[in-house]
């Protein structure tokens, strides 16, 4: 059944000019073809309006259009205007329009919503969020709400039989969005983004019936330029550590054993030979332990980071030798298998050296069988 607004629009008994109520204006947009005076009119509309009414009437009167078949040019003059009012009232804005989407989204299972409905709003979603998530305030005010109405519309719209094209260009959309919101801003706005957007979905998932967010959940674990955003920023900055721990989900729940050893470890490497002080100053300890548990990660550090981390402990900089013995009692909890272990250093002549690897032993687990080198031998018998 036709929605009765829809039918409106193909009736046009007062001229567009003439409009003075916006509600009036906006029934008859699928109808009308020029562009700058749509355009005009709307911003009008927008500069006067002078009190919180006037505001909350034109945001319900624009947000009604996504049930209105437009053509592409109308639509973006929609979207642009829905985008000069939150302009004009960031924090104002969005509260309404969320509100908005919130009452729409909720009735979407009750009520028979268009696909066309569900992709405008869809677009109309990944637009705020993409431009709330430049301001950290607002972000961690209202993102979460966005994110779960974004993760909703996509599922809904994926599984629907709308026309394979028009689902890639949805998916793409959002692909978009998830790319400039956690890879292509600040660091600070991608690491608080990247941990909104997986508290949300995974808050959300613990729950029934809301299999919608393993979508978006995926596309976030496919984000590989995340981890390449890391390699390029995180392991070659001084980055406090409160920043770095806003990727631990992240790592938790999307890094795989393969992303790490394939993708990651190789640069990890490099970076500790290279800038031990930066690596070993929390980075190397924060990665390690966000990585998911179920991840047997003794091959790789046994073979790759054992001893260089050792070999850290000579450092002729007193705080490179106190973070490689922190990072090196952290990484051996992560290691299940000592099969791997190759325990060959290199000669140790000052004796503050030798106490710190005898200290190191100390963390290698009881059972284990070492055959140490003779300065090491020396040390643990002078001991």
């Amino acid at each position: 059944m036709a929605d009765p607004e829809e039918e409106a629009c193909s009736i046009s008994p007062i001229a567009i000019d003439d409009d003075t109520d916006i509600a009036n204006f906006v029934s008859r947009l699928s109808i009308e073809h020029n562009i700058p005076w749509i355009e005009k009119k709307l911003k009008l509309w927008i500069e006067d309006a002078s009190d919180a009414l006037d505001f909350e009437y034109i945001l319900y009167c624009l947000f009604k259009t996504h049930k209105f078949s437009l053509n592409k040019s109308v639509r973006t003059c929609i979207q642009n205007s829905l985008l000069a009012l939150y302009k004009k009232d960031p924090e104002k804005y969005i509260v309404l329009f969320t509100n908005e989407l919130n009452d729409v989204v909720a009735d979407i299972s009750i009520k028979n919503i268009s696909m066309h409905s569900v992709f405008i709003l869809l677009k109309w979603t990944n637009c705020f969020i993409l431009n709330i998530s430049i301001n950290v305030t607002l972000a961690q005010k209202h993102l979460p709400g966005l994110i779960l109405n974004q993760s909703t519309l996509l599922e809904l719209y994926l599984s629907s039989s709308a026309k394979e094209n028009t689902k890639s260009i949805s998916l793409r959309s959002v692909q978009k969005t998830l790319e400039n919101v956690l890879v292509k801003i600040s660091n600070e706005n991608a690491f608080l983004n990247l941990n909104i957007y997986i508290e949300e979905l995974i808050k959300v998932e613990k729950k029934a019936n809301c299999t919608q967010n393993t979508i978006l959940l995926g596309m976030i674990a496919k984000v590989d330029k995340i981890i390449d955003y890391y390699i390029q920023n995180i392991l070659k900055s001084k980055i406090p550590l409160s920043k770095i721990a806003g990727l631990n989900d992240f790592f938790t729940y999307f890094v795989t054993f393969e992303d790490f050893e394939f993708k990651i470890m190789l640069s990890l490497e490099k970076a500790l030979l290279r800038a031990p002080e930066i690596i070993l100053n929390g980075i190397l300890k924060e990665l390690i332990v966000s990585l998911s548990p179920t991840i047997d990660l003794s091959k790789p550090i046994y073979e790759k980071l054992f001893i260089p981390i050792l070999n850290a402990l000579k450092s002729s900089n007193p705080d490179v030798c106190k973070n490689s013995l922190e990072t090196f009692e952290w990484i051996i909890k992560r290691c299940t298998n000592h099969d791997y272990i190759q325990f060959r250093l290199r000669a140790l002549f000052s004796l503050n050296h030798k106490l710190l690897h005898i200290k190191s032993l100390t963390y290698l687990p009881k059972s284990l069988k070492l055959e140490t080198n003779e300065n090491i031998s020396i040390a643990l018998y002078n001991k």
